[in-house]
């Protein structure tokens, strides 16, 4: 269920939701799946934390080294479309240099990461030469409503993917 602009929830510096809303005239809800969903997670704990904040939790409850973690960090400027805002979005705002020490230190836990297949993520996330790489998808990414791009996204893992 999408209801954001692309199905993206967004906030800006100010901690207040700015995604654009599009021209929909109504939102469609599949009603058997929102209830097939809820049934899936009816066990899953939500939370909404900083990174470090999240893995200081999962030490201190004693399940750090028992998880699968799925890490989605904001995605690194695609070579071909950098511009300014989006570099200083996931300079400033996200420390992904920060971020990949901190996984790397995540021995006993499986860790996923999903990332765009950019000169900049490879450096930063490829430097992890224990890191498993593979392409999961080609995404068709829309910008605003007349702009769109294709992109191919990775995934990193601490694993073999393959045989898990």
């Amino acid at each position: 269920m999408k209801v954001g602009f692309n199905g993206v929830y967004r906030e800006n510096r100010k901690g207040e939701f700015n995604v654009p809303f599009g021209r929909k005239d109504q939102i469609k809800v599949d009603y058997d799946n929102l209830k097939n969903i809820s049934n899936l997670i009816h066990n899953v704990e939500f939370y909404n934390l900083e990174y470090q904040d999240f893995f200081h939790l999962l030490k201190e409850k004693g399940v750090l080294n028992n998880s699968f973690i799925y890490c989605d960090p904001p995605y690194l400027p695609e070579d071909n479309i950098v511009n300014q805002k989006q570099e200083l979005y996931t300079r400033d705002k996200f420390d992904h240099e920060r971020f990949m020490e901190l996984m790397s230190k995540l021995k006993e836990s499986k860790y996923m990461i999903s990332m765009t297949n950019s000169k900049n993520a490879n450096s930063i996330y490829g430097e992890y030469g224990e890191l498993k790489k593979c392409k999961a998808r080609d995404l068709i990414r829309t910008i605003n409503p007349k702009k769109s791009f294709t992109s191919t996204e990775l995934i990193f893992s601490n694993y073999d993917i393959k045989n898990n």
